[in-house]
């Protein structure tokens, strides 16, 4: 279930965070990606924030997504839609994105993995 904090900058996360996966004995990969210099902040202000990925290292399931700054709620979004559709974290790193957009710091955020 997606969750979002309204406040500045805006708050979201889906799925696991890295301490319940590792309780639960995922293998976890992590990656956190900046969006100061991205074109998807660029058009939101230049404000900063991030986006972090959870997945498991041994099958590529993606286990949860924080993000914080400006379109917090829409990289959750896209990333619970993703999680829904059981995508891995190397399905992600190939996706095509349009440009400027949050599944352009997804998809990064995947290929650091």
């Amino acid at each position: 279930m997606p969750r979002l904090v309204h406040a500045l900058p805006p708050l979201a996360a889906v799925g696991r965070i890295a301490a319940e996966a590792r309780a639960r004995g995922a293998a976890l990969a992590t990656a956190t990606v900046p969006m100061e210099g991205s074109a998807w902040s660029a058009v939101r202000g230049g404000q900063p924030g991030f986006v972090r990925l959870h997945a498991d290292a041994r099958t590529g399931e993606i286990l949860g997504v924080q993000a914080a700054g400006p379109g917090a709620h829409e990289l959750v979004s896209a990333a619970a839609a993703l999680m829904q559709a059981e995508a891995t974290a190397g399905q992600l790193a190939a996706a095509l994105a349009w440009h400027p957009s949050p599944l352009e710091l997804l998809a990064e955020a995947a290929r650091r993995l």
